[in-house]
């Protein structure tokens, strides 16, 4: 790791991004749902607990298809640095696939639902600043 004017160019960094449509039939547990992810990453990854950062975002205008109400959509990306095989990113990205259907399974009885999940391999150029609490 080398440090730039405060910045740290680090090795692992998973940024977490859900976008949904306000139309989902659960009310989101967030908190728990990325504990849960970030659990998996940690592990499958590898990366320490501490680099994941999670949010969520509810889309209340959006067209889904032929924008029946009944269509809604969840969308998780994950922003990863390089490092890992095609394979690798593959065996995780159905991991956290089998995870949100699981967590999202009255939106997937209920919905016309798009459940996506999509892994971005970054530049290895990523800056970090992490003081103590």
């Amino acid at each position: 790791m080398s440090i730039r004017r405060g910045y740290a160019i680090v090795q692992t960094m998973p940024h977490l991004i859900l976008e949904y449509s306000n139309n989902i039939s659960e009310k989101p547990e967030f908190t728990a749902l990325f504990r849960t992810l970030h659990t998996l990453l940690e592990t499958q990854l590898p990366t320490a607990l501490s680099n994941c950062k999670s949010r969520a975002i509810q889309h209340s205008q959006y067209h889904v298809g032929n924008g029946d109400p009944q269509n809604a959509f969840i969308h998780l990306e994950v922003k990863v640095l390089p490092g890992r095989t095609p394979e690798h990113l593959e065996k995780i990205g159905t991991q956290l696939f089998e995870t949100l259907k699981a967590h999202f399974v009255n939106s997937t009885a209920q919905k016309n639902l798009q459940l996506t999940v999509e892994l971005t391999t970054l530049s290895r150029c990523y800056f970090k600043l992490t003081t103590p609490l």
